[in-house]
């Protein structure tokens, strides 16, 4: 088990509240709260084509998702393909019905994509089969 020091902002400390005076309280919520979180991203995790994944990959690349929330993530696709060429990059036509898709989805999905590309990012080196890399960050692929 590691230690890592960490910074809360007040509103999470409010989600976080427990009392100080229960040793291991604070740590035991946070693992809490994060079990939760990955229960709930791997039960609204979308099925989208290897080609529909690659696209959001590309599209999230460089940014930073820690200060982007996903509640615009289908208009970010539909202006993506149109702008960058994105769909016609990955043979998902024009990109609009993915971006119309993911914009019907509910936040809790958009939030499980938003992770997969976080994971998707966070590991550095070549990429020689993009299936196996996006189902080992959680993706559902048809």
């Amino acid at each position: 088990m590691g230690s890592k020091s960490v910074w809360f902002s007040d509103e999470a400390l409010k989600i976080l509240a427990v009392p100080e005076n229960i040793k291991g309280a604070f740590s035991s919520r946070n693992t809490t709260i994060i079990k939760g979180y990955a229960a709930m991203v791997a039960e609204a995790m979308p099925t989208l084509a290897e080609k529909e994944w690659l696209l959001i990959m590309d599209m999230l690349n460089g940014t930073v998702l820690d200060e982007k929330g996903p509640e615009n993530l289908g208009q970010d696709i539909a202006e993506c393909s149109a702008e960058d060429g994105l769909g016609s990059k990955w043979d998902c036509g024009s990109g609009l019905d993915l971006a119309r898709r993911v914009d019907a989805m509910p936040l809790s999905a958009k939030f499980a994509i938003q992770e997969v590309a976080y994971r998707f990012w966070s590991e550095t080196g070549i990429v020689k089969n993009y299936r196996e890399k996006l189902e080992s960050c959680g993706a559902k692929i048809k």
